[in-house]
């Protein structure tokens, strides 16, 4: 119907504005792409708090992140990991969270796989204690997946390559 047209229109915008080589200026490649959004009128809204939540799949299982750019690393908890199948690496070491204790971390999970709309890639994450959140996206992945944020459009923006996509983010 009309809201698969509507999603397919966006991908072919962000298709379009990266293959697009004749000499035009890469600003205005990107600006025809925000407008594209725009015109899509993607209706996915923030959480009223400001936090950013994400559908994925990780290890083939679905499940919800939350991007913060406050954070350094990704995390996911003990629990979400076991449950999502992910095979834990221990290790020691603590974690200190603001306002809080240091806590002791579980392990890591490198390399996992994770899908986010049409991207997919590869994470690692670090397995600790959190009391409100499953899974946790910071800024290594913003900066390995040259990923950003647009909450005037309530969307997730992924640039690797030809691999790149426009992630809604949560209500």
């Amino acid at each position: 119907g009309e809201r698969e047209w509507r999603k397919r229109k966006a991908r072919n915008a962000v298709t379009t504005s990266q293959e697009e080589s004749d000499g035009e200026d890469t600003k205005v490649g990107r600006m025809r792409l925000l407008n594209a959004t725009r015109e899509n009128k993607v209706q996915a809204k923030c959480q009223e708090r400001g936090l950013i939540y994400v559908d994925v799949k990780i290890n083939e299982k679905p499940t919800q992140v939350m991007v913060d750019t406050g954070a350094t690393h990704n995390y996911i908890t003990l629990e979400e990991a076991t449950k999502l199948g992910l095979k834990i690496i221990p290790g020691g070491g603590r974690l200190k969270a603001v306002n809080s204790a240091p806590k002791a971390v579980h392990g890591s999970a490198p390399g996992v796989s994770i899908t986010m709309g049409e991207w997919k890639g590869v994470v690692d994450l670090s397995v600790v204690p959190m009391d409100d959140f499953k899974v946790v996206l910071g800024l290594e992945f913003l900066r390995k997946g040259n990923a950003s944020i647009m909450p005037a459009l309530d969307v997730f923006c992924i640039n690797v390559g030809s691999n790149s996509c426009l992630v809604p983010a949560l209500s």
